[in-house]
């Protein structure tokens, strides 16, 4: 299972990264920093491990996102995902997932 995140826009280039900083917080964790790989249009960014990213959000009710758009500030964007779980669920079953 693939997980992104569509921004519209291409984030900042990280020379010698393998990837694109992001920050990722789900409802009151801790932010965590990470590295996720670029879309081939550069539009979006894809999560390391899309099928660990989705499993977090499956009961989660936010998700706040950070990137760097190329040519400006940082930005943070909150997700209401409550209800993801069935929308998801689908997918999971053809993955395989157990309940």
């Amino acid at each position: 299972m693939d997980a992104f995140v569509y921004m519209k826009s291409p984030s900042r280039i990280e020379p010698g990264s393998e990837g694109k900083t992001v920050t990722v917080g789900i409802d009151d964790e801790p932010t965590q920093t990470e590295q996720w790989t670029d879309s081939d249009d550069r539009v979006a960014l894809f999560a390391p491990d899309g099928n660990a990213f989705a499993r977090r959000l499956l009961h989660a009710q936010t998700l706040r996102f950070g990137y760097t758009p190329a040519n400006a500030s940082d930005v943070v964007a909150q997700f209401h995902v409550a209800g993801l779980a069935k929308l998801i669920e689908p997918a999971a079953r053809e993955c395989g997932w157990k309940k």
